[in-house]
């Protein structure tokens, strides 16, 4: 099985495996949404799974940590097949960690804490800096390395 990466419907997302029926698997590549979050970890399935650049709409949206990708054998379970090596099943496992402990981190400085009710420490937790640190350097670096990762080798090759 190759990497592949499209777009379809304005996302544009990679190939992550198929399961034991056939369906592919794709994960969303993060955006930076409404000027203040991350959209991260998306995963989704479409209407055309033969020809899946030619997709008018996902069938299914979960979310990476909802999969229960814990470990390379929980990835395996669901994938009967994917275009990734067991190290680099590793690699994406550990940035899409990151990525999620950034992006839930981001917000909690942005909002000065859970966001649940009145936070007391609101004042103390919220950190402009770092959460411009954050958003604007540590996770845009870990999206490029998930490109390079997931991405096809001729289009990881033209940069």
């Amino acid at each position: 099985m190759n990497k592949m990466k499209i777009t379809v419907c304005g996302c544009t997302m990679y190939l992550l495996g198929t399961d034991k029926e056939g369906t592919k698997y794709w994960l969303g590549v993060p955006s930076w949404d409404c000027g203040w979050y991350w959209s991260i970890g998306y995963v989704y399935t479409l209407d055309n799974n033969e020809d899946p650049e030619h997709s008018s709409d996902m069938t299914s949206l979960d979310h990476f940590e909802g999969l229960g990708f814990k470990d390379p054998d929980e990835f395996r379970k669901l994938f009967a097949e994917t275009p990734l090596s067991g190290d680099e099943v590793w690699e994406l496992l550990e940035i899409m960690r990151t990525l999620r402990i950034l992006k839930d981190y981001a917000e909690c400085i942005w909002c000065g804490g859970a966001h649940i009710t009145h936070n007391p420490c609101k004042s103390v937790v919220q950190d402009t800096k770092e959460r411009d640190r954050i958003n604007g350097v540590l996770i845009p670096a870990l999206s490029g390395e998930l490109d390079r990762l997931l991405s096809p080798e001729e289009e990881t090759n033209e940069l």
